[in-house]
């Protein structure tokens, strides 16, 4: 009886009907969740890869054939997405220790290089500070703030366009500082960017 059943909720969801869906997820959420659970051993990530299942079974209705078991699809498309899970925090964990051992290797840096780019930064904000006002004002509302050139417009009651030649002098200005001394690094540039 429940095969008939399932058949005709499968041919249902296939069309889109939504209480065939809710069926479907009530039969197999709990099969989905153990089976996620056994290949993660977290119960976080289990519940949230086995939503993650069924909005895609969802969105993937149309190529289920209501003549076959739906089983087989949803422990295909759990596994995909229970192997991209595991991709993903190993791709993180890597970043972490990657992290750590720069973290690690930063802080044994000496002091002299320190010095050296805490000198940089003063050259770096005093070459910003020689931007005529208003340049620097947009300048480091851009690169310090973080602002489009549509929130900046908006800030200060001027066009985009405006902002963007403001920009572009700032930025020429900048270039044309650091290539009369060249015995700054071009890192210095960077630091203009990130001052």
């Amino acid at each position: 009886m429940r095969a008939n059943s399932q058949e005709a909720h499968l041919a249902r969801l296939r069309a889109g009907d939504l209480r065939s869906f809710r069926w479907i997820y009530d039969q197999d959420h709990a099969k989905v969740y153990g089976f996620c659970l056994k290949l993660l051993g977290s119960s976080t990530a289990a519940e949230e890869i086995t939503s993650d299942v069924f909005v895609r079974l969802w969105e993937k209705r149309e190529i289920i054939d209501p003549q076959q078991p739906i089983h087989p699809l949803l422990f295909k498309i759990t596994r995909d997405y229970a192997w991209n899970y595991l991709k993903r925090e190993a791709r993180k964990s890597r970043q972490h220790d990657q992290y750590r051992a720069l973290q690690a290797a930063t802080a044994d840096a000496n002091v002299e290089s320190e010095l050296v780019y805490q000198d940089y930064l003063r050259i770096a904000e005093s070459a910003i500070d020689r931007l005529p006002g208003r340049q620097q004002e947009i300048f480091r509302m851009r690169y310090k703030a973080g602002l489009s050139n549509r929130q900046i417009a908006s800030k200060l009651e001027l066009s985009e366009s405006t902002v963007r030649v403001q920009l572009s002098r700032a930025s020429s200005f900048l270039r044309d500082f650091f290539k009369a001394n060249p015995e700054l690094p071009l890192s210095m540039v960077v630091l203009c960017f990130m001052a």
